[in-house]
């Protein structure tokens, strides 16, 4: 896992908060955990309660659409801690308008549900 998991495992251990689970859908991580806590697919997370979702992928490409489907899936707060810029948007200084970073790559993504 990146070191954006990491961050916010560690985030969530500083403040208190209880991690239910890892959202990960490669299969290259069934039955695995994540520093004590189960990698769950997006279907095994529903099995699970849990108030909220913190976003801590690793591919900036692929936010947008892991941010859309975790609301619409779950109906609880998602928080993204970073939003992916564009070069034109460090050039210009502007941000570019919804949808534009292009399609999302095949691919790594990660959600820590707490």
């Amino acid at each position: 896992f990146s070191e954006n998991t990491y961050a916010a495992w560690k985030a969530c251990m500083q403040t208190g908060l209880d991690i239910v689970a890892v959202a990960d859908n490669h299969p290259a991580f069934v039955g695995m955990n994540y520093r004590g806590v189960p990698i769950l697919s997006d279907e095994k997370i529903l099995y699970h309660r849990f108030e909220g979702i913190i976003l801590s992928n690793i591919n900036p490409a692929s936010m947008g659409k892991r941010f859309s489907q975790l609301s619409e899936k779950y109906k609880v707060p998602v928080l993204r801690l970073w939003r992916p810029k564009t070069l034109k948007e460090i050039e210009t200084g502007r941000p570019n308008p919804a949808g534009s970073i292009g399609k999302p790559p095949p691919g790594y993504s990660s959600a820590i549900a707490v």
